[in-house]
């Protein structure tokens, strides 16, 4: 599993917080998301019950498309060919 740069999880409860953490972890793991995902930070007060949670994304490659490795040309009765 890759590892966000900063991920931090406030809460006046501290054992939700680690609670907290270790859910979303499981969650980002299951969902792959954990190389799209920079930065994370997560506000949880039970007593008002309040949830806010940030995040920011990480840049990633551009999209590899087939014209960028193969040449394309128009061929009889309008088929394409790949060369």
């Amino acid at each position: 599993m890759e590892q966000l740069e900063t991920f931090i999880v406030e809460s006046p409860d501290a054992v939700g917080a680690k609670t907290t953490k270790i859910l979303i972890q499981d969650v980002l793991a299951d969902l792959s998301l954990n190389r799209v995902i920079g930065r994370m930070k997560v506000y949880v007060d039970p007593v008002q019950p309040v949830f806010i949670f940030t995040a920011l994304l990480r840049l990633t490659s551009p999209a590899i498309r087939l014209k960028d490795f193969a040449k394309i040309d128009m061929g009889a009765l309008g088929r394409t060919k790949l060369r």
